[in-house]
């Protein structure tokens, strides 16, 4: 079995990384399919080093560097591929925070096992994979390196344009898409517990799953090569109609906002953001603002803007011998310049010579 396991590992790790060859130095005209390139290169490169292993016979201290800077390049290049199908990122800069995470990351790791030695630390269990003893932080290194793939796949939904919300489960590549990473966590569930028991069996059936579906996604990609750019299509297109509130959303945060309105001390706080009153009103963020946008026909700063300067128009004819400037503290403005500019381009005069024309007396008609 030891045989037979070996050798399916070595072939597949094989297949796997002439696949990544393909995409990356014949296919890869674009981005993603590049990335695809990288990923499938890296995950048969691991595979064949491990299956290589017995004949090496690699120490820990040259072979752990050596998968950890395979696994940042995989981690790099999945990243990529999911931030591309959701959109990129929200903000620019983001991506290239995260790869930097990653790189430190992967040096702390690569440094870590030395510790066992500067400690003089004594072995707390095996590997999993040869059976060989580890040190703890040899230990650590083996089970947290695989772990940063996870974390760089869950980050992608915080900096996407797009979210998980936006995937349709319905259509060919959502299905696709949806198994796949149904899979992905059922391997990452067997891998994780083969490791944390140990035990050898788990940890290998873990590994020619992974494998299996590797070659799955290979010729399920060769079979439809514009996936990628499919998926992109239909997640934007579905992210499109979710950002449209629907006229009992609208209703409701009309609602909502007339009683929010009420409190003086929330609406003219110099501190008030959209985001803060989107917690107010209990929607989110940018639900609130496609509501300014689509059904008030203005944006969250117009609008505040033209509340406040009501309520200052007011307060200056029915409060004359308040000070202009206390009227504007009162009303949530801290900066006089922008207050007058706001003032003046909604009303079309400044406040003084607003306050002016109401004393005026009006001419008999």
């Amino acid at each position: 079995m030891d045989f037979v396991y070996q050798f399916f590992r070595g072939a597949s790790g094989f297949t796997i990384a002439y696949a990544g060859f393909i995409f990356l130095f014949i296919r890869g005209r674009e981005k993603v399919q590049r990335s695809f390139g990288v990923l499938f290169l890296m995950v048969g490169f691991l595979f064949d080093l491990s299956a290589l292993d017995p004949v090496l016979h690699l120490p820990d201290d040259i072979s752990n560097p050596v998968i950890i800077v395979a696994i940042f390049f995989l981690s790099q290049a999945f990243f990529n591929l999911a931030l591309y199908m959701f959109g990129g990122e929200r903000h620019r800069g983001y991506g290239r925070r995260v790869t930097r995470i990653g790189l430190l990351w992967s040096v702390i790791l690569a440094a870590l096992p030395f510790l066992d030695y500067l400690f003089r630390l004594g072995p707390v269990t095996v590997d999993p994979e040869d059976a060989h003893p580890l040190a703890p932080f040899h230990a650590f290194t083996n089970i947290t390196m695989y772990a940063w793939p996870i974390i760089m796949t869950i980050l992608v939904f915080f900096i996407a344009r797009y979210t998980l919300k936006d995937l349709r489960p319905g259509t060919p590549q959502g299905r696709s898409m949806r198994w796949a990473a149904v899979g992905i966590g059922i391997i990452i569930g067997v891998v994780a517990v083969g490791l944390a028991l140990p035990s050898v069996a788990l940890y290998r059936i873990g590994n020619c799953m992974l494998e299996t579906l590797m070659l799955v996604w290979y010729f399920f990609t060769v079979r439809n090569p514009e996936v990628f750019k499919l998926l992109r299509s239909e997640i934007a297109e579905n992210h499109e109609r979710n950002l449209v509130i629907k006229p009992d959303e609208a209703a409701l945060i009309a609602q909502r906002l007339e009683k929010i309105v009420k409190n003086k001390d929330l609406i003219f706080s110099p501190e008030l953001d959209i985001k803060r009153l989107a917690k107010a009103v209990n929607v989110p963020p940018y639900r609130l603002s496609n509501y300014f946008n689509a059904h008030c026909n203005m944006t969250f700063s117009t609008w505040i803007n033209e509340l406040k300067i009501d309520y200052v128009k007011r307060l200056l004819v029915e409060e004359p011998d308040r000070t202009i400037f206390e009227i504007m503290m009162d009303s949530g403005y801290v900066s006089k310049a922008v207050f007058n500019g706001q003032f003046s381009k909604i009303v079309g005069m400044s406040p003084s010579e607003y306050r002016k024309r109401t004393k005026e007396p009006q001419p008999q008609s």
